[in-house]
């Protein structure tokens, strides 16, 4: 017998009152209830919204994959009990049942708003983003940057959690469009909790522009997925779903929710139920990335309380599993759940992000579209510092191989080459170090040099990054090619007077970028690396405003 409460992952305030749903997944294919349990329900349905066939896809592709077992999702239901029914004689019943596998009772609970910071200009706030910095303090994002698909360009990110801002001014990649849901069914009730949504998309994608933030993985999509909506509820399991049947092997789920767990109240990662643990092995088994918060308990998840329900001999989901440390310091921060599940952490204090409003515009104070906060914290603002790194390594995986890399050994990649943990009070993990990651497992990389500006001509050269295995050898060569350019975010012209006014060229081993009179220029060229007979190429470019 399963209870829990679901929670944001900043401190919460009070459960809201809604429907009793409880999960019902069954041993065989078309089980059904007795009469004597029905008549304690208002309804009953598939507790996922997705055909079967879909399930069943899913099921067979990772099995296919990684020859294991998977779950059958569509053996789980979603039963709504009446007004007035006992919970207890009712789950007493349904575990009595020898045709049901396992039961779950599900209490909603609202996100809260947080406050802190002061108030300031709408300027650039990236110097305030230190988790970006080198190691061992930060991930070294602006490392990856430098080099070839460094910025997560060609990788998905599915954020699962409540609501959004679609209208930020820093986030132009966050619209309706990104919604993953049913073609019909309303979006959730609960979008007045849009902030926390709006500053984990910040912490990712935020516009790399002259201000506000830039995101940790800029050059990556994003789409959001609703935990809860009017049709079904709150259904992490099944957003969950939806979102692995939308993605791409080498995309990421980034699951922003916590839950009480392992019998008492306090928070926990969300996979210790298995309706949504089954989601996320079957997420993972597809070659979806699943990156998911350790929660706010200061739980130890290695307690005889929680069943071994986190011990990896037991089970493992293949998730990435994230703890939270105070900025800058690779210490537990005193709320973050730990354990030997845990597999890294992310800053979980004084993250600046999009939303909130701690920071607004003087003029237009009210505009939240300008909003921002230099506070965002908990295992909410450290899972989304993770899932970007994980976006990161699979966008410069495929420019390297073709392919991104299996989950479990992206996951283990992560915890080996990380900044160790300091301090004590519990094992979070290592902080991400994507320098080290990267070199260490890809040779012979391109890295895009900063422009060199003189007047108005702009120089960009490159560098062969061998790797920790130097694995470039000294006859390494780089043959540039496919150059192309575009003025003012028209076409490209190739007509000699528009040369005029802006024009880029080949020189040698570098990209020369001319424009005057101001005009904006975007260029883009593939680089090839020959090493030992073995060919890369890479899609480089350089924006100048």
């Amino acid at each position: 017998l399963s209870f829990f409460f679901i929670f944001c992952l900043s401190p919460c305030l009070g459960a809201d009152e809604g429907s009793v749903h409880i999960h019902i997944k069954f041993a065989k294919d078309h089980d059904m209830l007795p009469d004597a349990a029905k008549q304690s329900f208002e309804s009953i349905r598939s507790l996922f919204s997705l055909p079967r066939k879909n399930l069943d896809a899913l099921r067979h592709r990772g099995n296919e994959k990684t020859k294991r077992k998977l779950p059958h999702l569509s053996r789980w239901y979603d039963a709504v009990l009446k007004d007035g029914v006992d919970i207890q004689a009712t789950m007493d019943l349904l575990e009595s049942l020898p045709n049901v596998e396992h039961v779950e009772h599900i209490t909603e609970a609202s996100l809260p708003l947080f406050g802190g910071g002061g108030s300031g200009n709408n300027h650039d706030y990236s110097s305030q983003q230190g988790y970006l910095a080198p190691a061992p303090s930060g991930t070294d994002n602006e490392y990856a940057w430098s080099l070839a698909g460094g910025d997560g360009s060609g990788i998905t990110i599915y954020d699962i959690e409540w609501a959004w801002d679609y209208d930020h001014k820093d986030l132009k990649k966050l619209n309706n469009e990104c919604l993953v849901l049913e073609e019909t069914e309303p979006i959730s009730r609960l979008d007045g909790h849009k902030d926390h949504g709006t500053a984990v998309v910040g912490v990712m994608v935020g516009d790399p522009n002259s201000y506000g933030v830039t995101g940790a993985s800029f050059g990556a999509n994003i789409k959001v997925v609703p935990t809860e909506t009017v049709l079904h509820g709150f259904n992490s399991a099944n957003a969950i779903a939806l979102a692995t049947n939308d993605a791409s092997p080498g995309d990421i789920i980034l699951i922003e929710i916590q839950a009480n767990v392992c019998g008492g109240s306090q928070f926990g990662p969300m996979e210790y139920y298995q309706s949504t643990f089954d989601a996320v092995s079957t997420a993972t088994a597809n070659g979806i990335v699943v990156v998911a918060a350790a929660g706010n308990g200061n739980l130890d998840l290695d307690s005889p309380e929680c069943l071994g329900r986190f011990d990896r001999n037991i089970r493992d989901s293949g998730a990435i599993i994230v703890g939270a440390s105070v900025a800058g310091t690779r210490h537990k921060v005193y709320f973050s759940s730990y354990g030997s599940r845990v597999d890294v952490h992310g800053w979980g204090t004084d993250v600046m992000t999009t939303g909130y409003g701690d920071y607004k515009n003087r003029v237009r104070r009210n505009d939240r579209t300008q909003w921002y906060t230099p506070s965002f914290s908990g295992t909410s603002s450290a899972s989304p510092i993770v899932a970007s790194a994980a976006a990161i390594m699979q966008s410069i995986s495929i420019q390297n191989t073709g392919s991104p890399m299996d989950p479990i050994t992206l996951r283990a990649s992560l915890a080996e080459n990380g900044s160790p943990q300091e301090g004590h009070g519990g094992y979070i993990g290592p902080l991400p170090n994507l320098r080290e990651t990267l070199n260490n497992l890809f040779g012979c990389m391109v890295r895009c040099n900063t422009p060199v500006a003189v007047d108005n001509t702009f120089s960009v050269s490159f560098d062969i990054q061998p790797g920790a295995s130097d694995a470039c050898s000294s006859s390494s060569t780089v043959t540039i090619q496919n150059l192309s350019y575009t003025l003012r975010g028209t076409l490209s012209f190739l007509s000699s007077i528009w040369h005029r006014f802006g024009h880029a060229k080949i020189s040698g081993d570098s990209v020369t970028v001319s424009r005057s009179f101001g005009i904006g220029i975007e260029a883009s060229w593939d680089v090839t690396v020959n090493s030992d007979g073995e060919s890369k190429t890479a899609r480089c470019g350089v924006k100048i405003p």
